[in-house]
């Protein structure tokens, strides 16, 4: 099943993303509607994403 989580931070800082499941997982960070970064998994590996937010 699709899953999306979506956050929002009231200031700037550093952020890091990591998810993993049983099939491919893709995590991304966006700031003002534009991708700054994307990476997508194997099945079973961890998708690792960082990012600064300013």
């Amino acid at each position: 099943m699709p899953w999306r989580k979506e956050l929002s931070w009231p200031s700037a800082g550093s952020v890091q993303l990591l998810g993993q499941g049983t099939g491919a997982v893709e995590c991304r960070i966006a700031l003002g509607g534009r991708v700054v970064t994307l990476q997508k998994s194997a099945p079973g590996e961890v998708a690792a994403c960082t990012g600064r937010l300013s």
